[in-house]
């Protein structure tokens, strides 16, 4: 895994970019989107919540290519939990899988549950660099401040 510096959105639509999401639902079937990146996601492409949350219902919550060239990477149940680091490993090797098949040479993703998930990097830094390779591209805010917004 290599890390940068910058606005993830300036990598997309070039190289596929990771969104972290949970598996909630609201009343109308559509994944919950509330804040952080899966927010911006959903503001960009107000279709991504139907999507998804047909997804959600029909295959359960796993890893899987969105509309746009982005990624869906489980990494709580609920969106309003902690998110969970032993789901985000799971998800990271998916993610794995999914590159292999798709044969990407570069993907785009965020500090995984350090934002609205409420982990910290130190938790999550260890297995991220453990599980991903040099294609993975850990794109970090400029103002790292973001992170916790």
């Amino acid at each position: 895994m290599t890390t940068v510096q910058g606005d993830i959105w300036d990598w997309h639509p070039r190289v596929p970019v990771v969104i972290p999401v949970g598996a909630g639902l609201n009343k109308r079937g559509e994944a919950i989107m509330q804040r952080g990146l899966p927010r911006q996601a959903r503001d960009r492409y107000p279709h991504l919540p139907q999507f998804l949350g047909r997804r959600i219902i029909d295959q359960g919550s796993r890893v899987e290519m969105l509309p746009h060239n982005l990624i869906a990477l489980p990494v709580e149940i609920d969106p309003f939990e902690v998110a969970r680091p032993d789901l985000i490993r799971t998800s990271l090797q998916q993610l794995v899988v999914l590159a292999n098949a798709q044969g990407w040479k570069e993907i785009a993703l965020p500090r995984l549950g350090c934002g609205g998930g409420m982990l910290t990097w130190e938790e999550i830094r260890p297995f991220m660099s453990q599980v991903l390779d040099d294609r993975f591209v850990l794109v970090a805010p400029l103002n790292l401040e973001k992170i916790t917004q």
